[in-house]
């Protein structure tokens, strides 16, 4: 049962000595099964082999078991007393039994060696299985033969040599704590396998890698310095059924490039949802060989934040295959926190091998968002890279995709998704790639980094293949949040029916995005969402690059991505090319905004269909369907896009939907900026609109433009809090609007060398109308109301017969050389020209025909004007004068005191002049501008109102209660002259300065209540009996503040009532007093009382009442009387010093 001491146990071989080729002999066995002890006690067991120099004879074997019998339970020991000789411990596989021990150890100069018998018989399969760990630091021989682990529990593998074959199997879990090396083939059939961590432990198979369907070798970590490094595994060939897998195996916890932190996940390859601060919000790697692990999730005050994704490469020599099965994965976890930590980013995995086969899965995603939560964000996709690989047959799943939210799990925080990471193709793939089809991958997302864009030959997506492109909110810039996507550089594309090239869903998430709205307010982008305080709309009309926005929350659509093509061949469209916004996930969201499509090609052609449709709503929250998206079509060497359809619709949402999106086309006849916009909302009246906002939506320059299908074009200022925009479209070519358009401001400018076909449909009054051709005629086809209508120098207008122009200012800028031409379309009929009462009109050098201005003023066509005929209400005179300026005298600055309003200084401005005589009839004004500081911040200003000068010169200000200083007003006078042909209708500025006097104000306070005591009470003090002390208004805070007190019965008191600056009442009342005194307070300030001012507040009064108490009544202490005899009878004893009290 036990076996212990303090002696020795040997099996020892012997020695020898002479010259002739004499070796040592070789150790012999030690088995000891101590069935019921826990040690051996002291004993020593050796089985050296005989020491002989070179020729010193191997160790034999030691075998230690205790505490129970199996024979698969003790240790074998394997010592040769640090002697290396030509002798071995041999395990032939036939004459050697019983190869099986718990622990192995190796040590001391010993070496196992696995070979075929020396006797003439069948050749052995040696092999030696382990159920626990594996200790080598001597030596180990093995040109055949096999070790086995076979147990459970965590253990060891350190071997300092080469294995031949290697077997895992079983339940255990065995680390390598130094480089793996198989010089066979290295079978994972169960239980796991894993590197060390933190230390660099390849792994190297110099046959075949075998993972089995329940075996898994886990890759960790190497190095966490910089972007961090995984493990290298080189092997002569690989088959992946179970699990390869370096998930959680990156950065920890709140580390790494990318960190998450609360509400942001971990970013790698591709962002971490919500990742927009800049320190983090950057992705790093490599993307053709990436080796970077992922960065982890958490806060910086927990500690369970999701880990990033470790980081695998997988090395073949030669034209060797690697199948995948089953999985290879490099995932970032998630957080088990709810308090907003946050997941990890996925990790790299980059193969190099002949053949990269199978089926199975190869990725490198994000963690999910496992918690519900709004804050618990998932983390970005990782790097895959199959660069490497010469002959690329994978059909299976290959991903590099940012985690999702938890509300596919059941949760209510729905909105939020990471962005994927970067998938780089091996060489054959991206010359020719086909999605979809037989023998190719079904569906490929391809993320976005900070810079990286995709270089492909023939793209093929085929019926049933999905093409997607991920979003990278940060892609063009922090600043604005407009987001993009990386570019795909082709020769050709090819989408067929029923192929999908893809961003749905792929733009801005959770809330975000430039164009994301409100609560429940769908998501803007090239229209606005359906509601009645939308965000803007932003980006390119000619070159959109940026991404769709969310709608308002986190139960919201995601924004539409960007899909950004530059074909140097044909595209060709079949199937559906689409960046749609998502419809909302529950009620309470809004749609997302459609995103980008931007195609540039040699050619495009098709019969399928791009789509930027903004997403839809469902419930009763008032939500609204997003706007419609961005399309730009180039056709560098094409005249048409053949059959294919684009659609930019907003969402559809009854009373809410919204508004278009604008559709780019250009063919190679036309100009960059020569194209066709389209504005089409299918039909559908939106409460959303196309809004160009001056700021943030640009390259409004096109050719052609149609507004079609209740499609309503608006100008306005942007909803940003900006400087107000100053919204345009240009269009060089033919305009018409079946739709809508709505101007608040802005302009709509006609250019161009082309002759135009003008048709602005029933819209309500346009702010501007502009021509401004260098060449060609503008035609109206339709009338038109405008706020303004210009016409610049050398243009020719016509306008439909007996249609109507409405403008308040009519503007003919014609020159000498470059007269503008008026007359009806085909000179025939008559065409109307109303300009209002109080309308402004100039007109130079202009020749007229077949107008009739009769419904409004006059035309005064009287600087260059030529009648051409059939013209009514126009006056053809000659040269007009310029109109003069007009003048004043101004009166002098001025001095008052603070409070004194209002103010009125008649005449202050006099000699009221509009110019010559011959401009008496004018009328003057002024113009009055107060002038502020060149402080920071500015000082409030002194007036209540801006101050006034009538037509007669009386100058009238309010000033602001308790304002003192100093204020300057800019004064202008402006006549109604205008400013045609060179006129100035303003006179020279003067600057009044305005100097108030600051006069003190009483100071004021809140008295207490009414005091009363008993007689005698003593001392007494009442904290705080004044209250609200203040000494005037601000400008007077650094003033002291002190109190007056008197009272009508000072006999009440031995000290009289007084009150402190602090408020703080005290009194005595004296001694044996009573009755009731009246007290009057006044506050005194330091502020004096120059300039009228007051320094005594109104004073108040308070009673103390002393209330009586009785006292004790007196009687003078009575003397000891003498002593008198026994039965003197009776005594008087005088008493004094009686009283009541």
């Amino acid at each position: 049962p036990t076996i212990t001491g303090g002696g020795s146990i040997h099996a020892d071989g012997g020695t020898a000595s002479g010259n002739y080729n004499q070796s040592g002999g070789g150790g012999g066995r030690i088995a000891l099964h101590a069935t019921a002890g826990s040690n051996f006690g002291s004993l020593v067991t050796t089985a050296f082999g005989g020491a002989l120099g070179t020729h010193s004879g191997g160790a034999g074997t030691v075998y230690l078991a205790t505490g129970i019998t199996a024979s698969n339970s003790g240790t074998l020991i394997i010592d040769n007393n640090g002697t290396v000789g030509q002798g071995s411990t041999l395990i032939n596989g036939v004459w050697v039994t019983d190869t099986e021990a718990g622990n192995v150890i190796i040590r001391n100069g010993a070496n196992l060696k696995f070979g075929d018998p020396v006797a003439p018989t069948p050749p052995g399969s040696p092999y030696l299985a382990v159920y626990n760990n594996w200790i080598n630091t001597a030596n180990q021989t093995m040109p055949k033969g096999e070790v086995r682990f076979l147990g459970a529990g965590s253990n060891t593998i350190q071997s300092a040599q080469p294995f031949w074959d290697l077997l895992i199997e079983g339940s255990g879990v065995w680390t390598t704590s130094t480089s793996l090396h198989t010089s066979h083939d290295l079978l994972v059939e169960g239980g796991i396998l894993r590197t060390e961590r933190d230390v660099a432990t390849p792994i190297t198979v110099d046959g075949q890698l075998t993972i089995r369907q329940g075996g898994i070798l886990l890759v960790r970590r190497s190095a966490t310095t910089g972007i961090g490094a995984g493990q290298t595994i080189t092997v002569g060939g690989a088959l992946i059924q179970g699990v390869l897998s370096a998930n959680g195996e990156g950065f920890e916890h709140y580390t790494g490039p990318g960190r998450g932190t609360y509400g942001r996940g971990a970013t790698h390859g591709g962002l971490g949802a919500y990742a927009y601060i800049e320190d983090f919000g950057h992705t790093y790697g490599s993307m053709t060989a990436p080796t970077s692990l992922g960065s982890g999730g958490g806060t910086p005050w927990g500690t369970v934040g999701g880990a990033g994704g470790g980081a695998i490469t997988l090395t073949t020599s030669g034209t060797v295959t690697v199948t995948v099965t089953g999985r290879i994965s490099a995932d970032g976890t998630v957080s088990t926190d709810d308090e907003g930590e946050t997941s990890g980013a996925g990790g790299s995995i980059a193969i190099t091998a002949g053949t990269l086969a199978g089926n199975g899965i190869i990725r490198a995603n994000g963690g999910i968002e496992a918690v519900n939560g709004i804050w618990h964000q998932p983390g970005g996709g990782g790097r895959v890279s199959l660069n490497g690989v010469t002959t690329d047959t994978f059909t299976g799943t290959l991903q590099a995709d940012g985690g999702i939210g938890s509300g596919i799990y059941g949760g209510s925080y729905l909105g939020t998704k990471a962005y994927a990471g970067t998938i780089y193709l091996n060489a054959a793939k991206r010359a020719h790639l086909e999605i979809g089809g037989s023998g190719n991958l079904a569906h490929l997302r391809l993320g976005t980094d900070d810079a990286n864009d995709y270089t492909f030959g023939d793209v093929i997506v085929h019926s049933g293949g999905v093409l997607e492109v991920d979003g990278h909110v940060n892609r063009n810039g922090f600043a604005q949040g407009f987001g993009g996507a990386a570019t795909l550089n082709v020769a050709t594309l090819t989408v067929d029916s029923g192929g999908y090239l893809q961003a749905d869903g792929l733009g801005f998430t959770f809330w975000d995005g430039f164009g994301s709205g409100r609560y429940a307010v769908g998501g803007s982008y090239g229209g606005q969402a359906g509601a009645t305080d939308p965000n803007d709309t932003y980006g390119s009309i000619t070159d959109p690059r940026f991404l769709g926005s969310n709608a308002s929350n986190s139960s919201g659509g995601f924004g539409g991505g960007a899909l950004i093509v530059v074909a140097s061949g044909a595209v060709a469209i079949d199937g559906i090319v689409s960046a749609n916004g998502l419809d909302s996930m529950t009620e309470g969201g809004g749609g997302g905004s459609g995103g980008t499509v931007n195609i540039t090609a040699a050619t495009i052609s098709g019969l399928g269909e791009i789509r930027a449709n903004g997403g839809t709503a469902s419930g009763n929250y008032n939500q609204s369907a997003g706007g419609g998206g961005r399309i730009a079509l180039h056709a560098t060497n094409g005249t048409s896009f053949g059959a294919v359809a684009t659609h930019a619709f907003g969402g559809v949402l009854d009373g809410h939907s919204g508004g278009a999106g604008s559709i780019y086309l250009r063919t190679s006849s036309q100009s960059p900026t020569g194209g066709t916009l389209i504005l089409d909302n299918n039909g559908i009246t939106a409460q959303g609109s196309t809004l160009l906002n001056g700021v943030w939506v640009t390259d409004t320059s096109v050719g052609d433009a149609i507004i079609r299908n209740s499609a309503k074009l608006t100008f306005g200022d942007p909803v940003a809090p900006t400087p107000p925009g100053d919204p345009s479209l240009t269009v060089a070519g033919n305009f018409t609007n079946t739709g809508d358009i709505a101007m608040a401001s802005g302009e709509i400018i006609f250019s161009g060398s082309a002759n135009q076909a003008i048709d602005l449909g029933t819209s309500a009054t346009l702010a501007s109308i502009q021509v401004e051709k260098s060449d060609g005629v503008a035609s109206f086809t339709r009338g038109f109301t405008a706020t303004t209508f210009t016409i610049s120098s050398g243009d020719t207008v016509r306008v439909a017969a007996n249609a109507t122009i409405f403008a308040h200012t009519f503007q003919v800028n014609g020159t000498s050389g470059a007269t503008v031409s008026l007359d009806s379309i085909g000179s025939s009929g008559t065409w109307s020209l109303i300009v209002p009462t109080g309308g402004v009109q100039s007109v130079a050098y202009v020749a007229v025909a077949h107008s009739d201005a009769s419904s409004g003023i006059e035309i005064i066509a009287t600087d260059h004007g030529t009648d051409l005929g059939g013209n009514t209400n126009w006056l053809f005179s000659g040269t007009s004068t310029p109109n003069e300026p007009p003048s004043f005298t101004r009166g002098p600055n001025i001095t008052v005191l603070e409070d004194t309003s209002p103010n009125v200084y008649a005449a202050w401005a006099s000699n009221i002049s509009a110019g010559p005589a011959a401009e008496s009839s004018q009328t003057v004004h002024f113009l009055v501008m107060e002038i502020p500081p060149l402080l920071m911040p500015p000082p409030p200003s002194i007036f209540s109102g801006t101050p006034t000068i009538d037509a007669a010169g009386t100058l009238r200000f309010t000033l602001s209660p308790n304002a003192n200083g100093t204020g300057a007003l800019q004064i202008t006078a402006q006549d109604n002259g205008g400013t045609a042909y060179g006129g100035t209708d303003r006179s020279g500025s003067v600057m009044l300065i305005i100097t108030v006097t600051a006069v003190n104000d009483a100071p004021s306070f809140t008295a207490g209540a009414n005091q009363s005591v008993a007689e005698d009470a003593g001392p007494q003090s009442v904290n705080g009996w004044a209250s609200v002390i203040s000494a005037g208004p601000a400008d007077e805070s650094s003033q002291t503040v002190s109190f007056t007190v008197t009272n009508n019965n000072s006999s009440l008191f031995s000290t009289a009532p007084a009150i402190s600056d602090l408020g703080v009442l005290t009194y005595t009342s004296a001694a044996d007093a009573n009755g009731i005194a009246t007290i009057t307070v006044t506050a005194v300030d330091s502020g004096g009382t120059a300039n009228g001012g007051l320094d005594t507040s109104a004073a108040q009064t308070f009673t103390i009442t002393i209330t009586a108490v009785n006292d004790a009544p007196t009687l003078t202490a009575i003397s000891d009387p003498s002593p008198i005899l026994e039965d003197s009878g009776s005594q008087a004893i005088p008493l004094t010093g009686i009283s009541a009290g």
